[in-house]
């Protein structure tokens, strides 16, 4: 990582399933913040670079690229989940593509501060670039009722990702980086919430 004041101060917001990592993203958004989504820019890193679908040409087969050119994300999926070895390889490629790509949208940008949101982000290494990171919780009832209503899961479904991911909070907190709650729960205001990360980020920065 460069010094904090030389670029902007680079945040990770992470939490499972549920948990409303993308309502925090939303409200920093619309304050004014840059927020970069992994999710979406790994889909579209994976459909735009050549390495990443020769890559997967070569561990999948051809057929793993559809009629348009783009990857096709079913079959994927099947494979992917069926196979620890193909999902490592898949994982470190991908993650290494993202981590390039946040580096630069750091790099281009201004401000206090920037934020990245990921569901994984100490196994993907993005922890590792991050100044700190929001950890937004909330109960398990409550996440598995989110899931399951945004997504159409299967409770089962969101209980077996919930446990999958159980480990990425003590993976965070194994960093130095700082790693500061917020909680999301439908009763505990968010705003206020958010606004002393803010405050206190702005606050470095002028410091």
């Amino acid at each position: 990582m460069t010094e904090l004041g030389t670029r902007p101060a680079l945040v990770g917001i992470a939490g499972g399933i549920g948990a409303g990592k993308s309502v925090v993203s939303r409200v920093l958004r619309l304050r004014g913040y840059k927020v970069y989504d992994c999710d979406s820019r790994a889909r579209e890193l994976m459909d735009t670079s050549v390495d990443i679908k020769e890559a997967l040409c070569r561990w999948c087969g051809e057929e793993i690229i559809d009629a348009e050119g783009c990857i096709d994300r079913v079959r994927l999926g099947k494979l992917f989940f069926a196979d620890a070895g193909l999902r490592s390889r898949v994982n470190t490629l991908v993650h290494k593509r993202v981590r390039e790509d946040v580096e630069r949208f750091v790099t281009e940008s201004e401000g206090a501060a920037v934020f990245v949101e990921a569901a994984v982000m100490a196994t993907s290494g993005l922890a590792d670039i991050c100044d700190m990171v929001i950890w937004v919780t909330a109960p398990e009832t409550v996440r598995i009722k989110r899931a399951m209503e945004r997504d159409g899961m299967e409770r089962d479904s969101v209980l077996a990702r919930i446990d999958s991911q159980r480990h990425e909070l003590e993976a965070l907190q194994a960093h130095s980086l700082k790693v500061v709650e917020i909680i999301n729960d439908d009763t505990v205001p968010l705003l206020s919430q958010i606004s002393r990360i803010t405050d206190s980020l702005e606050a470095l920065v002028k410091i």
